[in-house]
């Protein structure tokens, strides 16, 4: 069944004027008395529509008075207005465009709020916001916080986190790290209580774990330790904006450095999703553990070996990586997406024909594998690096060591998937700079 006007459902939140409303009707009545808030509310619901637009407006009232029934603010201007436009059939005209059944699903449903409404509500309700309205912490500040290891399970992602073992995760319990906080993000904030906003810290983290917490640091000689996304490495993370989970923590604040002009956080744009790790302090679960993600982030450093085991990972890669940077977006998501497939498909069928012929597959590895290289004899028939990190040096890296495990005569020859791709001039130009010989 097809419905009107953004609703997926008949009940009273079942909409897309309720549910971007519901949050602005928390912010104002947490700031303002019922009175002033619905002066408040009135005019920025009139600058988008109003009663002409008859579905807008039943959603909008009925969402309202529900809500302020819930919380028992009520008001019994709000009370009278729903019940008239609920006894006068005012906007069902559009729900009886839907069909006879929906029309009937829609009357009950105005029937039993009018029930409600009618009915004696609760003591008024304290009313907060769901966000993290304050900032915390300040722009420099070094801050150690404690690990907590203890009983839980190391989430390692295969993709994604090196592997350390129980006996190592739970020996870091009760030690600090240190983080540095860089910037405060809103991801939200409301437009009638524009001061309230949902605030995420944003840190970046410092390579190294401490038995107790230092007295000083200099933190021009500290290394960042980086974390992994699907795209990106790193030092980078943001959290929820409240001091509980960093008082549950024993943090202190060991110093503030100035980072104005501070060129690594420049390099970044953390305004963008995939440059920051989400960490959240709150979560701990076999999958999603903020102690795991920052252990599995330290002392990293680059391994390449001779590989034999799981090909499902290998496989994971090489899609991701031939498809990195080649979303079109003059196609529709799903034609991106089939493009996708068969970019994924060739370049893996490639893959296993080489595995096939007994070529040897080496694996470069940064905390978890991020590039893999295939040989056969003095062939070397594919090379993929994850994501960004192509632009860290890393395909150079793996590129000189399979060189120099050849010896003279090393040449790589381009699939024939990669022809007139950026995939293939990138591979052009990574073999110029190891001059390797490039066949097409």
């Amino acid at each position: 069944m097809e419905f009107e006007m953004g609703a997926w459902s008949a009940s009273i939140n079942g909409n897309d004027t309720a549910a971007d409303l519901l949050s602005e009707y928390t912010c104002t009545f947490y700031k303002y008395g019922a009175d002033e808030g619905l002066k408040k509310l009135d005019e920025y619901v009139r600058t988008m529509f109003d009663e002409s637009d008859s579905q807008e407006w039943c959603d909008y009232i009925y969402s309202l008075a529900n809500f302020m029934w819930k919380k028992g603010i009520l008001t019994e201007k709000i009370k009278k207005q729903a019940i008239g436009m609920i006894d006068s059939g005012f906007g069902l005209e559009n729900w009886g465009e839907t069909g006879e059944q929906m029309l009937k699903e829609r009357q009950r449903v105005l029937k039993k709020l009018k029930e409600k409404l009618l009915s004696p509500m609760c003591a008024p309700k304290r009313i907060r916001p769901n966000v993290y309205m304050n900032e915390i912490f300040n722009n420099g500040d070094v801050v150690a916080v404690k690990l907590k290891t203890k009983d839980k399970v190391y989430s390692h992602k295969a993709e994604y986190n090196k592997k350390i073992s129980a006996e190592e995760f739970h020996s870091y319990d009760g030690k600090y790290i240190l983080i540095q906080k860089v910037c405060t993000e809103c991801s939200w904030h409301s437009s009638v209580v524009p001061e309230i906003g949902d605030k995420w810290a944003v840190f970046r983290l410092l390579e190294g774990v401490y038995d107790e917490i230092p007295e000083s640091v200099d933190i021009d000689r500290l290394k960042y330790a980086y974390f992994q996304t699907d795209n990106f490495l790193t030092p980078f993370f943001y959290c929820e904006s409240t001091m509980f989970y960093f008082r549950k923590r024993g943090y202190k604040v060991i110093c503030n450095c100035d980072i104005s002009g501070d060129t690594e956080i420049e390099k970044y744009n953390l305004c963008n999703f995939n440059q920051k790790k989400d960490l959240f302090l709150g979560v701990c679960n076999d999958w999603n553990d903020a102690d795991s993600d920052l252990l599995s982030a330290m002392w990293n450093k680059t391994e390449i070996e001779k590989y034999s085991g799981d090909m499902d990972i290998l496989e994971k890669l090489i899609y991701r990586a031939v498809n990195y940077g080649c979303y079109d977006p003059d196609l529709s998501r799903a034609d991106n997406d089939a493009v996708f497939e068969e970019n994924g498909r060739k370049a893996i069928a490639h893959f296993n024909e080489n595995i096939t012929r007994e070529a040897d597959v080496y694996t470069l590895r940064y905390g978890s594998i991020i590039g893999l290289a295939t040989v056969t004899g003095n062939r070397i028939d594919d090379l993929y690096i994850k994501g960004n990190r192509r632009k860290l040096g890393f395909g150079t890296e793996l590129i000189n060591y399979v060189k120099n495990l050849i010896g003279d005569g090393a040449f790589f020859e381009l699939p024939k998937h990669l022809l007139g791709t950026q995939n293939g001039y990138l591979l052009e130009k990574l073999c110029k700079s190891a001059d390797i010989e490039f066949r097409k």
